[in-house]
């Protein structure tokens, strides 16, 4: 598909968490603003740095109705979420990056970190507009279960579409417990309130004598017990049993950041060597 207008890709913003559907722009762009990325009303897409702000991009945002003007036929704009848990389409956000791509570095305003912000906030599919290829952010993903002992598991929590109590809470429970009962596994699976992994086993407090019957020595031990016909048995090690074995969750997938080819095609790499020949 062609088009006249700049932009390079296009981001289907959507509704909830923090973008409130009444409010989609004002909204998007203070949750992009916490993430130290400012839009201006210039149309310029600024990130904070120690060294002062740069400007990262071009941007559009656009109503559902004119994304369908600005691109006539896109077969993304009519596309409904695979997700149950992203929220209602708000609006799109069409972006030109003036960043090239490399790997996340601290202090370093990188196009993958920048994306990494956008895809969190705005939750929908990108489109990349010179042919129309699409990426979706939000998948099942698979998670090692080893992460339910671990502060730093399912990403940090940065993966899981949201640390509040709620429908994804509860079900991102229950995808858990289902997938440690299909290990002959149970478990007091939690959802904590923290600023790292949300997911967790509960704790189990264990007697004396019984530590010492079973050689443990900590107090409290992750709530895990394996099934041996009709018992239950104290698991000793739950991240040693855990490792290995996994759970699909609906979650952000931010591999799609690190793809070089979809962000910068071998093609577009090309095309500034070419021109400096």
């Amino acid at each position: 598909m062609q088009t006249s207008t700049p932009e390079r890709f296009v981001v289907a913003v959507h509704s909830g968490r923090n973008v409130d559907a009444k409010d989609w722009r004002g909204s998007f762009c203070r949750a992009l603003g916490g993430r130290g990325l400012r839009l201006g009303e210039d149309g310029q897409m600024w990130r904070a740095l120690h060294g002062g702000p740069l400007s990262v991009g071009a941007y559009r945002l656009l109503e559902p109705d004119e994304a369908s003007a600005a691109f006539p036929g896109a077969p993304w704009l009519k596309m409904e979420p695979c997700c149950p848990f992203v929220g209602r389409l708000a609006g799109f956000f069409a972006w030109t990056p003036f960043v090239v791509w490399q790997p996340p570095r601290a202090g370093v305003a990188g196009l993958s970190e920048i994306v990494v912000g956008i895809l969190k906030e705005a939750r929908g599919l990108i489109a990349r507009v010179a042919d129309d290829r699409i990426a979706h952010p939000v998948k099942e993903v698979s998670f090692d279960l080893s992460g339910l002992t671990e502060r730093w598991g399912f990403g940090d929590g940065e993966q899981l579409l949201s640390r509040d109590e709620g429908d994804y809470s509860a079900y991102a429970c229950k995808a858990v417990e289902a997938a440690l009962k299909a290990e002959g596994l149970s478990g007091y699976v939690q959802w904590v309130e923290t600023s790292h992994n949300n997911l967790r086993l509960g704790w189990v407090e264990v007697p004396s004598r019984l530590r010492a019957r079973l050689g443990l020595a900590p107090k409290l031990v992750p709530a895990l017990w394996r099934t041996r016909g009709d018992r239950l048995v104290l698991v000793r090690s739950a991240p040693r049993e855990l490792t290995g074995k996994s759970v699909k969750l609906w979650a952000y997938d931010f591999g799609l950041a690190d793809d070089r080819d979809f962000w910068e095609p071998a093609e577009a790499r090309e095309e500034p060597r070419r021109r400096s020949a």
